[in-house]
This record gives structure tokens, C-alpha cells and sequence, in this order.
């Protein structure tokens, strides 16, 4: 379908976006190692392109946006798109993420509910970075650490590094090593009283043999978020955004278009 890439000055980059459809804004967040956000979303845009304007980002050290301070942390992505927003001029955007965009939707959702009207977090929970659960999995995949990685380990362990790879040619050391930082990065630490304040609707979406979050941390997130609803979809991992884009588009879908109806 057609689109519309430009850059927008934020912060110290460029972000590369695209957009897409017409209506109220929609932003999509795509998940870290993504090699550009259209990819990770392309079988979604058209869905929502009929209802919503829609905006792909390329988040920091992804696609075609650059990170030359060489580091990635949540609070860096957090405040990127709060820039992108503010500087597009977006008046209460909605925002659904994936994977690392689903840490930065929570975290928006959280502290700076103010700026949107729903949000939509896919395949992570509060605890993915507080309590270390995501660390483990990458330390043995080889992330060791920020810029501490083991390639060997990597390339025999990362389902996809020979597609990310091949995607990001000579960029893919830089991204590896931006992703180390985040990777490692303890990120946001919920206290009970900032998610129960969180007085905005949130779609949390997993399935259930998701290996980075688990189905009791995300019944846990829905109870303690005063407007939450929650889809678990069976037997689907933490890949479903890609292996079942029109259910996964199907269900935001809904949740968006009930709070336009509800404003």
C-alpha cells in the first residue's frame, strides 16, 4: 500500500517514520532486532490504516533511525517517542508496542498517561525488566552485557540471526551492541501504587507459551491496572505478532475503536 517516509529531528536522531490511512493517530512500536518497523508491522498496517492514521517508527539504532551515542536504554525509547510526538504535533495519539515497543507503551501508559489515549502492550509484563527475567535468556543466547557479547553463541543460539543480519549488512555490530545496553538495562521498576494510578484503558496481549513473560505475570499486570483488558491467545509465542498478524490486528482493532466510542 502506499506510504509516506520522512525523518523527524528528536532529541540527538533522526527518526525515520511512515505513515499511513487517515483518522485518529496510531503509533506502532516495533520489537527490538525488528529491521525496520514496516516489516515487523506490514501485515497490520492495512487493517489499520482503515481506521486509524498510522505511524511506523523506527526506534533508535533500528531501520533507517541511527543511534550514534552507541547506547540504548528504556528510558532513551521512552523519551523518543515523546518527542516524536510532540514534535508531530499528535494530539493524544494511541499507541500499541511489541516486545521492546510493548516495555515503551507500558511505560508511557504508567508515567505519562497524560500523552495518549489508550495503549495497546504486547508480549511483556512489568516484571520482563525489573526482576531480571529477560536478562537470563539473553546472557545465554551470549548478550553478556552491554557491548559484551559472544558472537559464536549468538549466531548458534538467536533463531534469527541470519535474517537480522543479512538486513542490517554492515549496520549489524552497531545494533547488537546497542541492544547489549538495553538488553541488560534494568529498566522501569513498577511500584504497586504507579500501576494501580494508571488511570488509562491498556490492552495487554501474550500467548501463552510466550518464553519472555509468563502467563501469571500478565494475570498480575491485569489486576493491578485499573482499566486493563487481557487477551491470552493459545497456544501462540512470543512471535504471533508476525505468525498471526490479522487475529493479533483484529483484537487492537476492537479495543481502539471502544475507546472512541467511550470518549
Amino acid at each position: 500500500m502506499d506510504q509516506a517516509g520522512n525523518f523527524v529531528r528528536v532529541n540527538d536522531i533522526d527518526i525515520y517514520y511512515e505513515t499511513y490511512g487517515e483518522g485518529s493517530p496510531l503509533l506502532l512500536l516495533h520489537g527490538g532486532f525488528a529491521p525496520n518497523a514496516y516489516l515487523q508491522w506490514k501485515d497490520h498496517v492495512e487493517t489499520y490504516a482503515k481506521h486509524f492514521q498510522v505511524y511506523t517508527l523506527d526506534a533508535r539504532a533500528h531501520g533507517k533511525t541511527r543511534n550514534p551515542s552507541g547506547i540504548l536504554t528504556t528510558d532513551m525509547l521512552v523519551n523518543d517517542v515523546l518527542a516524536f510526538i510532540e514534535a508531530m504535533n499528535l494530539q493524544k495519539p494511541f499507541i500499541s508496542g511489541w516486545s521492546m515497543g510493548g516495555i515503551t507503551a507500558l511505560n508511557i501508559a504508567v508515567r505519562h498517561s497524560h500523552i495518549t489515549q489508550g495503549v495497546v502492550v504486547g508480549g511483556v509484563s512489568h516484571k520482563a525488566q525489573g526482576e531480571d527475567k529477560i536478562k537470563p535468556i539473553w546472557t545465554e543466547m551470549g548478550i553478556l552485557g552491554p557491548n559484551e557479547i559472544d558472537f559464536d553463541t549468538f549466531q548458534q543460539k538467536f533463531p534469527l540471526y541470519d535474517f537480522v543480519k543479512a538486513e542490517y549488512g554492515e549496520d549489524f555490530d552497531a545494533l547488537v551492541h546497542s541492544m547489549s545496553h538495553l538488553l541488560h538495562d534494568h529498566g522501569a521498576v513498577y511500584s504497586t501504587k504507579e500501576l494501580e494510578d494508571a488511570d488509562l484503558p491498556v490492552l495487554l496481549v501474550m500467548g501463552d507459551r510466550d518464553y519472555l513473560t509468563t502467563v501469571e505475570d500478565m494475570v498480575d499486570l491485569y489486576r493491578l491496572l485499573p482499566r486493563a483488558e487481557l487477551a491470552l491467545l493459545p497456544g501462540a509465542d512470543h512471535s504471533m505478532c508476525r505468525t498471526k498478524p490479522h487475529l493479533y490486528a483484529q483484537l487492537v482493532i476492537g479495543f481502539l475503536e471502544r475507546q472512541l466510542v467511550s470518549v
